[in-house]
């Protein structure tokens, strides 16, 4: 949901604060997701993959927080944050769940874990939608930014546990 609120309602927020493009934005999100998991995918690898998925939540937490003041300017610079973000945690978390989990359930845990994914995108929209109507786009972002913190706090409890 936190990535349905930083990629799908970056446009609207925009346009009505005056911006013309929003491209900066994407192509901040592009470079640096690619940037990201080419550069530094192996962060869970080295530093753990508990610790770096709580640290790049936390991250995503940040991006989104961000966008709650939107300076239309700096459109490629959050797209920077966020891209960079989600470029290290979506790997990193999906290969923390396969850790979590026996060999005989990871392909169940793939299945739930991007099925999670699409329905959180899924409800999210909607949800964002209804509380940008009722209380303007800046609070999509503090509730996706509290999110993405709880999300990290979460996993403050994590264990890999050897198969």
């Amino acid at each position: 949901a936190a990535f349905n609120a930083m990629f799908g309602f970056v446009q609207p927020y925009a346009v009505s604060l005056g911006a013309h493009e929003v491209r900066g934005f994407f192509v901040g999100y592009t470079l640096a997701v690619v940037a990201g998991r080419v550069l530094l995918g192996g962060l869970g690898d080295r530093f753990g993959r508990r610790r770096v998925s709580m640290i790049m939540l936390v991250a995503y937490g940040l991006a989104a927080w961000s966008m709650r003041r939107l300076d239309v300017e700096l459109l490629s610079v959050y797209g920077v944050m966020f891209g960079a973000a989600h470029g290290i945690a979506y790997p990193t978390i999906n290969a923390l769940l396969l850790d979590l989990l026996p060999s005989t359930r990871r392909g169940l845990g793939m299945v739930l874990f991007n099925g999670s994914f699409g329905l959180g995108g899924s409800v999210g929209s909607f949800g964002w939608g209804v509380l940008a109507k009722q209380y303007g786009y800046p609070m999509i972002y503090v509730v996706a930014a509290v999110a993405a913190v709880i999300g990290s706090g979460l996993l403050v409890g994590v264990r890999i546990r050897p198969n």
